[in-house]
């Protein structure tokens, strides 16, 4: 398969996506990034338990398809690459659980996780692209992954702009009153 003349070389830019779609959210709202997320924004344990099962369905998904490859004789190399990528950022999504303290460390798992789940997709399609299912069921069977994954995407990226548009917009803006600012003093001279 040759894209652009290039062996592929589009094709090893699609994991890069959500990656790109998080920077933007985190470019956005940049001074809330900085702020620490509460331990409901933050749900490690769920998280955790999320991301194991599907760095495990992606390490067996790479192992299988490696040694079924030399069996079957097929280009799998676009699947295998996937899945390993897949692997590889939900291990990074995991280990990043352990220590997200800023909001953006929140963001950068999130779009590790979505990179793994575009990863799981993209293996799907290469897998039934290259199969020898008939044109138009490997096409449609594809374009209902692709599709599915991209509105879940839309959908969580637009709704935690919103979350963090609307939360930016009750904060005190710099330059308020000093018992509106964190860190200002109540009567009393107490802190806030």
């Amino acid at each position: 398969m040759s894209v652009c003349g290039i062996d592929g070389l589009l094709v090893y830019l699609i994991p890069l996506v959500p990656i790109v779609a998080r920077l933007a959210v985190v470019a956005r709202f940049s001074a809330q990034m900085r702020e620490l997320p509460t331990e409901e924004e933050q749900d490690r344990d769920a998280h955790r338990t999320l991301i194991i099962a599907f760095a495990g369905f992606s390490f067996t998904g790479v192992v299988a398809l490696v040694v079924l490859e030399s069996a079957v004789r097929q280009n799998l190399k676009f699947a295998v690459f996937f899945l390993l990528i897949s692997f590889l950022v939900y291990l990074s999504a995991l280990n990043l659980q352990a220590y997200k303290a800023d909001r953006w460390q929140g963001e950068l798992g999130t779009a590790l996780s979505d990179t793994g789940s575009l990863c799981l997709v993209c293996a799907l399609i290469s897998l039934l692209l290259t199969s020898g299912f008939g044109g138009a069921f490997a096409i449609g069977a594809s374009a209902l992954a692709g599709g599915v994954w991209l509105l879940d995407e839309i959908l969580r990226l637009r709704f935690d702009w919103m979350y963090l548009a609307a939360e930016e917009s009750v904060k005190p803006k710099e330059g308020g009153s000093a018992g509106e600012e964190e860190g200002g003093q109540k009567e009393g001279g107490q802190k806030v």
